[in-house]
């Protein structure tokens, strides 16, 4: 049985020597538990004598909670495959953006290229005005936009236009010169700092575990991926009009297909939050939780697909330039991974207040932060009369050394230093004291 504060734990034997006593305290249990042995606080006129105290340890920290992932980026959109006789069908594929505030948008896609085309020249005979196609040419494709944000990837770059006198049905002559460029892939974002491992304190005579700190969140966003340059037009060859009105009769230049449209950056992550504390004991302090690990990014949109309208055809198809595809959106920053919590300690602060050593005579010592007062009462026994002891102490947060002698009161013993070499305990006290 622990006495409450105010009394005394003596069993009735001799007077100073009384008979051990045991006190066992269990292994913590819960979160960051500490196991005291005996815990006394703001009590007076109390003895703890000759007791063997095992204390339990103290109990481990939770681990800390994963920070939670970024939202994925919206894929860009797909070119329009351009036409094989025509102008039609050029739009670009649009970049993905607006999945979530402060995105980082793909870049568009650039657009197809104008079909080829070729002037109208005319000339007079017998009166009579007649028609003829001259200087045709055709059309390059333009490039494709960037993606927006830090490390945005480049659009991709505008295909070649195809100019030729004829196309043959089964000889397709569009090549890679004469597709748009795809678009680079945006940049990953930053990862986030991992925090730090939390500081155990001792506050109001409680030992209080630390707490780790939440990992920061990822730096940036994801880029933008960069849009698919727009495809190379055909064109050049020789048209054939109605040579009385200059009406088309026959002309097989085709426009290129659009780019396709970057990817949306990805969104930043959470960090993890910290672990918590491990409880302390004199045993054996638990050990802190591990962070939370830091969310991962969200994923970037995929880039969309250039135009293209597929194999030669009774209309020459392929050879028309296809659009580039859109590059990818880049993932989102990592966020850091939460600070470990802290280990239980085996220590305690040395205590503010009073230590009173109470026989025939009597001693009180009071600590501060700046040494140990100590008036004496009673009779006191000089123990190392012939020499002096070299005394290592710390003063106002500097080391001291110095001399002292022992004085001992029954069972009891003190280090006192005597700067002045007398026996008079009053004299400049050491800050260290020690039962016997």
């Amino acid at each position: 049985m622990i006495p409450a504060c105010g009394e005394a734990y003596q069993p009735k034997t001799h007077p100073y020597n009384p008979a051990l006593c045991y006190i066992t305290v269990d292994n913590a249990t819960g979160d960051g538990v500490t196991t005291y042995g005996i815990y006394v606080n703001t009590c007076t006129n109390y003895v703890i004598s000759r007791c063997i105290i095992d204390c339990g340890a103290g109990s481990i920290g939770l681990s800390g909670l994963p920070g939670a992932g970024g939202l994925p980026g919206t894929g860009g959109g797909d070119g329009e495959p351009g036409e094989d006789e025509g102008n039609c069908c050029r739009n670009p594929g649009v970049g993905g953006s607006g999945s979530f505030p402060g995105s980082n948008a793909g870049g568009t896609g650039g657009v197809g290229a104008n079909r080829g085309a070729f002037d109208i020249d005319e000339q007079d005979i017998l009166g009579q005005t007649f028609y003829y196609a001259c200087c045709d040419y055709s059309n390059d494709g333009p490039p494709g936009q960037s993606g927006v944000g830090q490390g945005g990837g480049q659009g991709g770059e505008g295909g070649q236009k195809l100019c030729n006198l004829t196309y043959v049905q089964t000889n397709c002559l569009a090549d890679l010169p004469n597709q748009g460029g795809t678009g680079e892939d945006g940049a990953d974002g930053l990862t986030g700092l991992n925090g730090l491992q939390g500081i155990a304190q001792h506050t109001g005579g409680y030992y209080v575990p630390g707490t780790g700190a939440i990992g920061q969140q990822g730096l940036t966003h994801g880029a933008g991926g960069g849009g698919g340059g727009g495809g190379g037009a055909k064109g050049c060859e020789p048209a054939v009009l109605n040579p009385l009105n200059g009406d088309t009769v026959y002309y097989t230049s085709g426009s290129g297909g659009g780019g396709g449209g970057g990817g949306e950056g990805g969104q930043l992550a959470q960090g993890g939050s910290g672990g918590s504390g491990g409880g302390g004991s004199f045993a054996s302090g638990g050990s802190g939780g591990a962070g939370g690990a830091g969310g991962i990014g969200g994923a970037g949109g995929q880039g969309g697909e250039g135009g293209y309208l597929g194999n030669n055809g009774p209309t020459n198809s392929c050879n028309t330039g296809r659009g580039g595809n859109g590059g990818d959106g880049g993932k989102g920053g990592d966020g850091g991974d939460g600070g470990a919590g802290s280990n239980g300690g085996t220590e305690v602060a040395n205590p503010d207040g009073v230590v009173t050593f109470d026989k025939d005579g009597a001693a009180s010592a009071t600590y501060t932060s700046f040494g140990l007062t100590i008036t004496l009462t009673g009779t006191w026994e000089l123990v190392n009369d012939d020499e002096d002891l070299a005394v290592t102490f710390t003063s106002n947060g500097v080391s001291q050394t110095s001399t002292a002698k022992i004085l001992k009161l029954k069972e009891k013993e003190l280090w006192v230093k005597d700067l002045n070499d007398t026996s008079d305990p009053a004299d400049d006290v050491e800050t260290h004291y020690k039962p016997q």
